[in-house]
């Protein structure tokens, strides 16, 4: 088990960009202005730890599928980081969009983008799992024992 970014295809890339995003909008970028400018992770005090579980399940399926030669572990986290992601997509949609403050600034939008681009990636991710074939078996060795003679097929019957 190498880590391996080789491995990574479109899907855990577009979820590795979102999850960035999300980071970065969440803690580094005002999302409400007014007398006291506040971050996401300020301002969205009773749903702020969806959002972070949310960025943990994109660094993991990146994690994952550039550590792991085998899709189970990675398919099941695309899972459960689609469901997630779609939690917070849904909720950030009524946050951003349908009920959003008067002072709402930026950093609102970019964190529902990067929620919206981890959505995607996972679901992409999940539609691409497989095994790759440079991971995949090879040719089987074949190991000649001295002295031991193999049968000779018999012939097919009529």
């Amino acid at each position: 088990m190498g880590f391996d970014l080789r491995r990574l295809r479109s899907g855990e890339v577009v979820a590795l960009a979102g999850t960035l995003l999300m980071l970065v909008a969440l803690f580094g970028v005002t999302w409400y202005g007014g007398a006291t400018a506040r971050t996401g992770w300020q301002g969205t005090t009773h749903v702020r730890w969806l959002l972070v579980v949310a960025a943990a399940f994109g660094l993991a399926i990146t994690a994952t599928q550039a550590a792991c030669r085998d899709p189970a572990l990675p398919a099941s986290l695309d899972v459960l980081s689609v469901v997630v992601a779609l939690i917070a997509v849904l909720w950030l949609i009524y946050r951003v969009i349908i009920s959003a403050a008067p002072h709402q600034r930026a950093g609102a939008w970019l964190e529902l983008l990067g929620s919206v681009l981890l959505l995607a990636g996972s679901f992409l991710a999940l539609r691409q799992e497989g095994i790759l074939e440079r991971d995949g078996p090879g040719e089987i060795e074949l190991v000649q024992l001295p002295g031991l003679t193999s049968p000779a097929p018999s012939p097919p019957r009529s």
